[in-house]
């Protein structure tokens, strides 16, 4: 007894530690937010059973409603827990194993999570086990069970019900146990005809007194649905199951190797256990029993997902301790002694017997060292890893409180009941509506912005709801960042000075083609400043229904074509929402159901036909970014990340990248770039050089630490003035191989203004940072070896800035056996020799593979990369599958062809429309993909159809 109570005081120990040290999140503030209704407002506040937010009303009117006292309604549960999974744990199976299982249900980092957290997952697990312990009362007794246990066990049934609905899961696999068992066993016809009476009368009360709740609550249930949830996949769904159980924080899960491999360990030990433990006559009842518990559940559970997408882990979190109970047994067993034999045996068999012991031993070793030790590692990287916690609302409200005043306001595209429990401060707090019409959100954003003010922008990753990105859209047009702070746990918090009042919306006509989609009317600006975002609205229509998705992808270029930075996003539009039904609704079936007008967002394979809609882009414009011209550009592209061609009125590719206008960026903001996202910002090499008076090197990008041959080494510079008027300095840079005693070889070199000449050093300001492009061609015939990048703005004065690997590129000589062979000299630089094909007989929409076979007739060195274009074309010329790209998938750009060169290029094809059958043929040649100028043969065309008939099925 004292064992008992001594590991139920430790659990309850570990319970209370730290017990308000994670901020409250989403779902337990709804939880105290609603228990402090009164219990009609309840009843209809939320589409669960309302039996959990009944019970923490008493107790938080008794107790208060603060972090610590909330919780502890839940500790109790995670106690009571105990010693009910003991006594039942104790009548299938003995004393020593319910003691094991109460150690490591004590220390179970699943049952530690939950019992610390104000909502009813705890408390359902307490139901189920209750009901475990009284079916063992039940099934054990010898004779039939008393009519007071027959209706306390209609008494549960009906509480867990109504404490969560996923407790009909293991409602219904112990009631199925109990029939089969009555059905199937050995005693009289006259008892098993009185139990099953008495089983049938108590389960019948149970589904009765429960059924006025499913009317209540039916179009509730009907009506929830999760946005873009999907059916989970069974692989992924045992594994995020089982990693829940052994883990409990659902940031944890699946996030760390070492305990992700522990837990397949676990489960192959404990699934060989269960299998021994079936095999034992004396165990054989009572492991199908616990197995059954465990599976069955979560296999009514991974069918309800299919026909009802929303699947999380802590909706059957109660159906963990039938797992701890196997493992249990498992280790009981292992430690269990060994019965000494008669004298008469043989010494072989007592070399087996003492041998198959210690085997024992050190199973149950592993089977009771592995759980502790995953519970160890999982408890110690919950406490000391603010990510594996419940999201910071806490801190987050207390840096609003700090940062804004009364005039300014806090914005939210999702209810956020956790910041209303925490938030003291005096900015006005608005909740916008993202919905399917933009115009109700526009009003409310225009209405709550205002000049010379701040607006906090808070966003939540499992809220997000602004698919379309109106919010960040209408920030931009209204001001710009000031700061942002992203919480490790999901939620980002961004600062906003607003400096003008945005003209809404003015779409301007853009018809652009890309096949199955148009780009019909867009927004831009023409002035954007650094350290704040470029807001950029299009409409974008889908003219044939295709299946597939895409995403747009926006561009800034710099005058020699470069992307400075860009912004992705698919394509999505608004579905047709269910309405908000108004929670003063005279049916108490439909109140509360204000959830269900939420935006149904769809990607583009959902879209109808001529369906269309308007997504929002913010560019973000770094700081350090120079402030000269740029060119805006958006282009398109498929889930495998090809570019979609743009179509001319022909119907024929004509480029990738849309023109959507220049914008001229102003220096608004210095410093490092730690606003908004820089690219590969996480690549810089700290550097904090001085190559020249007033002037220092913080930090340079590079492309790639190991250069082939004939190949770029792209680089970018971060610049930092250190004081005003500094004279109009040029950049020198070299890469160069050192040896000792030898001076030192240069393998490559360029030179000239920073900028491209366009913002020359004289018209920097102290403190202000500029990003700063150059490139350098790597000769095709470069010795192998460790070079260093090198710069100097002072003659003679040359600074070590990177250390680069050089890798010579294979070149071939022998022309490879070529199935097709034929001849087409492109530009007087490149010979096509042949090609290589899968088949050709073609099946409509599936990828297929195109090898070509080059010569170079000259070094590619010096000229622009070009790009190898593959067209599959219908008999009328029309595009049916396309793929672009630099030779040999970007390894052999034709800057690294030397001479006399055989280049082997294969090029798999997708189709572009899945609908042709008939005849086709392939269209192949090269352009540089600055200018999208092909290169020309000697018969003035710009490419070659292959002399081969292929045929699309």
């Amino acid at each position: 007894m004292l064992l008992h109570i001594a590991i139920i005081c430790g659990a309850f120990a570990l319970r209370l530690y730290a017990l308000s040290g994670q901020s409250l999140w989403w779902d337990e503030a709804f939880s105290i937010q609603l228990a402090r209704q009164p219990l009609t407002a309840i009843t209809f506040g939320d589409f669960h059973p309302p039996l959990y937010h009944y019970l923490l009303h008493f107790w938080i009117n008794l107790a208060g409603y603060g972090e610590f006292s909330a919780r502890f309604f839940s500790v109790l549960a995670g106690i009571l827990l105990l010693p009910v999974t003991y006594q039942a744990v104790r009548l299938l199976f003995d004393h020593p194993t319910a003691v094991v299982t109460l150690v490591l249900l004590a220390l179970s980092p699943a049952q530690w999570w939950y019992s610390q957290e104000a909502r009813m997952y705890i408390w359902l697990a307490l139901a189920f086990i209750t009901l475990l312990w009284l079916y063992a009362r039940i099934i054990h007794s010898q004779k039939p069970a008393p009519a007071w246990l027959w209706g306390i066990w209609a008494l549960i049934e009906w509480l867990a019900m109504f404490t969560h609905y996923f407790a009909v899961l293991g409602i219904i696999a112990l009631n199925l146990l109990i029939v089969a068992q009555l059905l199937l066993g050995q005693s009289t016809y006259s008892f098993r005809r009185k139990h099953l009476l008495q089983w049938f009368i108590s389960t019948a009360i149970a589904v009765v007194v429960y059924l006025p709740w499913l009317w209540l609550a039916g179009a509730r249930i009907s009506s929830y649905a999760p946005e873009a949830a999907a059916p989970p996949v069974l692989q992924t769904f045992i594994f995020q199951i089982w990693q829940a159980y052994l883990v409990g924080s659902p940031t944890l899960v699946g996030s760390e190797q070492r305990l992700v491999a522990l837990g397949y360990v676990l489960a192959g030990l404990l699934a060989a256990v269960s299998f021994v433990l079936l095999l034992r006559r004396s165990d054989r009842t009572s492991t199908f029993v616990v197995l059954w518990c465990a599976i069955f559940p979560l296999l009514l559970a991974y069918i309800l997902f299919q026909i009802r997408p929303g699947f999380t882990p802590r909706h059957v979190i109660a159906y963990s301790i039938p797992w701890l109970i196997l493992l249990a047994r498992g280790i009981t067993l292992a430690f269990a002694k060994i019965r000494p034999l008669p004298a008469h045996h043989s010494g072989f068999r007592v070399a087996w017997m003492w041998g198959s012991g210690v085997a024992r031993n050190l199973l149950g070793a592993a089977l009771l060292v592995l759980p502790l030790t995953l519970s160890l590692l999982a408890l110690l990287r919950i406490f000391s890893i603010a990510h594996y916690q419940r999201d910071n609302v806490r801190a987050l409200a207390q840096d609003v409180t700090a940062q804004a005043t009364s005039a300014d306001v806090v914005l939210f595209d999702y209810d956020d009941p956790a910041f209303t429990y925490y938030y003291r401060g005096q900015a006005q707090v608005v909740t916008l509506n993202v919905g399917d019409d933009d115009t109700p959100l526009w009003d409310a954003l225009i209405s709550a912005l205002r000049p010379g003010h701040q607006a906090f922008w808070i966003s939540w990753h499992q809220a997000d709801r602004d698919k379309r990105r109106l919010i960040p859209f209408v920030l931009a047009e209204s001001g710009y960042l000031q700061s942002q702070q992203s919480y490790d746990t999901g939620l980002l918090f961004r600062r906003f000075a607003l400096d003008k009042t945005t003209a809404g919306l003015q779409l301007q006509p853009a018809v652009i083609d890309f096949g199955d989609l148009r780009l019909t009317t867009a927004q831009t600006t023409t002035l954007g400043a650094t350290g704040s975002g470029l807001p950029v609205a299009l409409q974008w229509q889908l003219v044939h229904q295709t299946g597939r998705n895409l995403k747009a992808s926006l561009q800034l270029r710099d005058p020699f074509g470069r992307v400075v930075t860009l912004v992705d996003q698919p394509l999505v539009s608004g579905g047709p929402g269910l309405g908000n039904i108004d929670a003063d609704n005279s049916d108490p079936r439909t109140r509360g159901l204000a959830f269900a007008g939420q935006q149904t967002t769809r990607p583009l394979s959902l879209w109808q036909a001529d369906e269309s809609a308007i997504n929002y882009y913010t560019l973000p414009l770094p700081p350090g970014l120079p402030p000269i011209t740029y060119r805006l550009e958006v282009s398109v592209y498929d889930e495998g990340g090809q570019a979609l061609d743009i179509r001319d009125k022909a119907g024929a590719p004509a480029g990738r990248d849309v023109f959507l206008g220049d914008v001229q960026v102003r220096r608004q903001s210095i410093g490092l770039p730690d606003l908004w996202s820089d690219l590969h910002s996480q690549d810089l090499r700290i550097l904090h050089a001085s190559p020249a008076p007033g002037l220092s090197l913080l930090g340079i990008y590079l492309n790639d630490a190991v250069l082939q041959g004939g190949g770029e080494l792209w680089t970018r510079f971060l610049w930092q003035a250190q004081q005003n008027n500094l004279p109009d300095y040029t950049v020198h840079m070299r890469l160069v191989q050192e040896a000792p005693g030898t001076s030192p070889r240069i393998i490559a070199e360029t030179g000239g203004k920073p900028v491209y000449g366009l913002y020359p050093t004289s018209r920097w300001i102290a403190q202000e940072s500029v990003f700063d492009y150059w490139v350098l061609q790597i000769p095709p015939d470069i010795p192998p070896g460790k070079a260093q990048l090198q710069v100097s703005m002072v003659d003679g004065d040359w600074i070590n800035v990177a250390e680069v690997v050089l890798d010579a590129a294979n070149h071939t000589f022998a022309l490879p056996p070529i199935q097709y062979a034929f001849q087409a000299i492109f530009g007087g630089k490149f010979e096509l020799l042949g090609c290589s094909i899968e088949s050709t007989r073609l099946q409509a929409g599936a990828p297929f593979s195109v090898t070509l076979y080059w010569r170079a007739r000259e070094s590619g060195f010096g000229a622009p990369p070009y790009t190898v274009f593959t067209h599959l074309l219908n008999a009328d010329g029309k595009l049916v599958a396309q793929h672009d790209g630099p030779p040999v998938a970007g390894t052999r750009p034709t800057t690294s062809w030397i001479q006399g060169e055989i280049i082997t290029d294969r090029h798999e094809l997708q189709f572009v429309t899945s609908d042709y059958r008939g005849a086709a043929k392939v269209e192949v040649g090269l352009y540089d993909a600055a200018t999208i100028v092909r290169l020309g043969r000697e018969n003035g065309e710009d490419h070659l159809i292959i002399p081969l008939k292929l045929e699309v099925k």
